[in-house]
């Protein structure tokens, strides 16, 4: 892919689909965190694909004040208005080229409540009940927006949760897909 193009969730998921294509693997099961799970559940309709284990995944629309929209404001009106912007943003903001700048657009403006709705799957989600990234209330949005789906919050832990409770996460995961028999490859996203 040439780097100077802004890039979709789509092309995304469409990248995963041609290394399942390439390794030729015809079921499996997409174990996504966070940008991975917001890939997962963009590649649900996928007959390859027969579960999903999300690890607070991305993708549902945020509860946004009136501070965010504010900064967003200005920095359009700067940026319109040619003044300088490169002091504004985060410090991973600052360090992105502008092709960068605009796949990171494109996939954070990304909401899949719409194909969250339409998963036919077995999906486990599992999430850090100290999650700022991706808060609580998201994981209670997508368990609700999911019909056959599970949902496990670890308490007191953050959108990082599976490196202190990899044993847990993993049996949580494999007891999944053995209580489904779900059976297939498994792909870490």
């Amino acid at each position: 892919m040439d780097s100077n193009i802004p890039l979709t969730l789509d092309d995304y998921a469409n990248r995963v689909r041609d290394i399942l294509d390439e390794l030729k693997i015809c079921h499996c099961v997409v174990v996504g965190h966070s940008f991975g799970g917001r890939v997962g559940i963009r590649l649900c309709g996928d007959d390859r694909v027969s579960a999903l284990a999300l690890l607070s995944p991305a993708g549902m629309r945020p509860r946004r004040g009136l501070k965010y929209y504010m900064k967003i404001i200005r920095y359009k009106t700067f940026k319109k208005l040619g003044k300088d912007v490169s002091g504004m943003g985060s410090e991973d903001w600052r360090q992105l080229t502008e092709a960068q700048k605009r796949t990171f657009v494109n996939i954070v403006n990304t909401y899949q409540e719409k194909e969250a709705r339409k998963i036919r799957k077995p999906v486990l989600l599992l999430w850090g009940g100290e999650d700022k990234s991706t808060p609580v209330y998201m994981a209670k949005r997508l368990y609700r927006l999911i019909k056959e789906s599970t949902l496990y919050v670890y308490p007191n832990c953050d959108h990082f949760f599976y490196l202190k409770q990899t044993r847990d996460v993993c049996k949580r995961i494999y007891d999944f897909l053995e209580e489904y028999e779900v059976c297939g490859d498994i792909i870490w996203n």
